[in-house]
């Protein structure tokens, strides 16, 4: 209870402090803002909703894992709200590969195949173990498309390895429980750094909020827009270092 509280606490600062396209002087955010964040775009996406539906209201447990399928989509997928948001983000920019850490039931990711068959990124989901995978094969059969459709890793620690064109989507909840020492010093040796990386779940708990600080002020994304739940970082080697605070 406390947590929450204090989470609230927190968004209620976020708000005082965040800004709006007035308060953004950033050509590269002021545009991704308008055209991504704020369009008013809007797709039905039916058939990821019911995805999220059925694993509400199931009362399966993966094999090996203690949280239940209603448990880990309250706790790790995010809303619809940002579900949408990707699709502006995919839509805009047409990332090549859609690259996701810390996949159980897959429901965020999802939402790139309700996009037209051309528009959507080869996706590679790294689970956040093994037993999840009947799960995400069972939400990209609600979805609509074949398992086969998607490159699914089992090993994250093999899968550092990002294209400039990539979008990135990292669970801040499955990436505190990684070796650190592994994953940063991979991270400081990457070759190409993506396009844009996405952590979602910043707001779980204080290691979370910690780790994702961390990232902010770390490596090659200079650019920063923070909406309380998830921290985009973007690649732009070419602008000065600029954190944004954006109201979403």
């Amino acid at each position: 209870m406390l947590h929450k509280l204090y989470t609230w606490i927190d968004y209620g600062l976020y708000l005082i402090k965040s800004n709006s396209l007035h308060g953004t002087h950033s050509p590269f955010v002021y545009q991704w803002a308008e055209t991504v964040l704020y369009s008013k775009h809007r797709s039905p996406n039916h058939r990821v909703e019911l995805a999220r539906s059925w694993a509400l209201k199931s009362a399966k447990t993966p094999e090996g894992s203690s949280v239940s399928l209603k448990n880990w989509v309250l706790m790790h997928e995010s809303s619809a709200k940002y579900g949408q948001l990707l699709q502006r983000h995919l839509l805009r920019f047409r990332p090549e590969r859609l690259v996701v850490y810390g996949c159980g039931t897959g429901i965020l990711p999802a939402y790139a195949l309700e996009l037209p068959t051309e528009q959507q990124p080869q996706v590679h989901a790294y689970l956040e173990s093994p037993s999840w995978l009947p799960y995400l094969e069972k939400t990209m059969e609600l979805v609509g498309s074949a398992s086969e459709s998607w490159v699914v890793h089992q090993h994250p620690e093999d899968g550092l390895e990002w294209q400039g064109n990539d979008l990135v989507l990292i669970d801040a909840l499955w990436l505190v429980e990684q070796d650190s020492s592994r994953w940063f010093e991979k991270w400081d040796q990457l070759d190409h750094p993506a396009h844009s990386v996405w952590i979602y779940n910043v707001q779980a708990n204080e290691r979370t909020r910690e780790w994702s600080r961390w990232m902010q002020h770390k490596g090659s994304y200079n650019i920063s827009v923070d909406l309380f739940w998830t921290l985009c970082l973007f690649y732009r080697p070419e602008q000065s270092a600029e954190s944004f605070i954006l109201r979403y």
